[in-house]
Parts: structure tokens; sequence; C-alpha cells
């Protein structure tokens, strides 16, 4: 048999799109996601930027769109700069995003365009706020450092894709004087980014942050398909612990 043994992940997978599909068709208000500091503080500092006349900074970190290890984050990141973009075209604020990976920069570049277009300032768009820095990981981070200390942006965005640069960009945002709005997935560098930046994204609030900024309702109701899985994950490994305890395996063994 094709799914011999794995009948029951099959099962909770095709649930699990079920779901989905049925909050998407079924239209109507999502419940909104609970408020989420850093993405709260986005207007803020976009706000900040206009009121200062000074730039903006964003970088998707050092993530590549085309590898498995790092694609997500930097596609979530990704999703935040169309937003900030469009708040930096509707301001006229000077935006310049820095990037490290090559096929990176093309879809970085391809989104501040298209948010320019969106928000009626297509004329404002110019090809080089999109800085390909370096393929290095160190030369990248010191391009970004350097930006902060001769412009002295008034908001700066750190989300993606981050190694041990991360210390390195998070503290030299914090000595510009801006707003830092930093996030990221890998546990082993966010300390660094939670001790510097104003506010950090912790892992999934940086995949959920294009639904919560554009309000979308099939993104918000793919959220929320998510929730009722973790949340009957979460009922499903209580009850395995409890009956395991009293010892009966029947669920542990079930879901083995």
């Amino acid at each position: 048999m094709l799914f011999q043994g794995r009948e029951l992940p099959f099962l909770t997978l095709v649930l699990l799109f079920a779901v989905t599909v049925y909050l998407i068709r079924k239209g109507g208000p999502v419940p909104a996601i609970r408020k989420i500091a850093g993405l709260e503080a986005v207007d803020e500092a976009i706000g900040r930027a206009t009121e200062m006349g000074k730039p903006v900074f964003f970088t998707p970190g050092g993530g590549d769109v085309s590898s498995g290890a790092s694609a997500v984050d930097t596609m979530a990141a990704i999703e935040v700069l169309s937003h900030v973009a469009r708040l930096a075209a509707r301001y006229k604020l000077s935006l310049t995003v820095g990037v490290r990976e090559p096929s990176t920069h093309v879809i970085a570049d391809q989104t501040v365009r298209e948010a320019y277009v969106a928000a009626g300032q297509a004329e404002l768009y110019n090809p080089n706020q999109v800085q390909f820095y370096s393929p290095e990981q160190f030369a990248y981070a010191a391009s970004c450092v350097g930006f902060f200390h001769r412009e002295h942006p008034a908001a700066i965005f750190l989300l993606g894709f981050f190694q041990a640069e991360a210390l390195m960009l998070s503290e030299g945002a914090a000595q510009s004087g801006g707003i830092v709005i930093g996030g990221m997935v890998r546990f082993n560098q966010l300390p660094t980014m939670v001790a510097a930046c104003d506010y950090t994204l912790i892992a999934e609030e940086l995949f959920v942050s294009g639904a919560y900024l554009s309000k979308n309702a099939t993104k918000l109701s793919c959220v929320r398909a998510q929730d009722f899985g973790k949340v009957a994950a979460l009922v499903l490994i209580g009850l395995g612990a409890l009956m395991a305890t009293l010892g009966d395996k029947t669920l542990a063994t079930l879901f083995k």
C-alpha cells in the first residue's frame, strides 16, 4: 500500500487541508491574530522616519530564496518588505534594501517596484534602492553597519535568515539611534536580537507577519487552520501523556 504504516499522518494532513479550504471558502471576517508588538511598531517606525526626514533601511538577511534552508525565512521577510515599501512610497521616504544573495536581490527589487506602483508612486522608484552588498557573510554585514553609521536611518528592519552576523547587525543598528525591528527563526542567534533590538519577532511571528500586515482573508484563514492543528496536537499530546501515565498506551501506539 502507498501509505502503509502512515495512514494516520496522511489522514491528519487531509483533515488539516480540508479545514484550510473550508475557512478560505467560508469567507466573512476571520478572527484577528493576537497583537504582535514588533508588527504593531512598523507604522510607528515609519512615522518616526517621516517626522525626522530620515531614511528607512531593510534587510531580509543572508538567505537565498532558492535554498530550502533559508527560503521560507527570506520569503516571510520579503512580505514585510512589501508593506514597508508601500508605506515608504506613500510618505515619500528614502528606502534602502541591503541584500546578500543574488536571487534574493531580484525578488526584493521586484517587490519594491511593485509596492511603489501599488502606492501610486511609480515615478519615485529607484533601482538603486535595492543594493547587492556582498555574497560574503561579514562583508555584507559590514556594508549594512556602514550604512547605519553614515545615514543614521530612523527605522531599521532586520528580518529574515541570519547567522553569526546577527550580533554585528543588531549592535550596529542599535548604535545608530533608530527604531530597530528584528526577527528570525534560528534560536541560536535570536538572543542577540532580543538583547539589541527594540522589537523582535520570534520564530513563527515572522512567518505570520505577511498575513498580519496585509489583513488578507485567505492568508489569515491559513494561519487560523494551522492554529487549529496546533491546538489539536497539544490536546492529543496531553491526553496521550495522561493515558500513558495511567498505563494505557493506546494513543501513544496509534501515533507512533
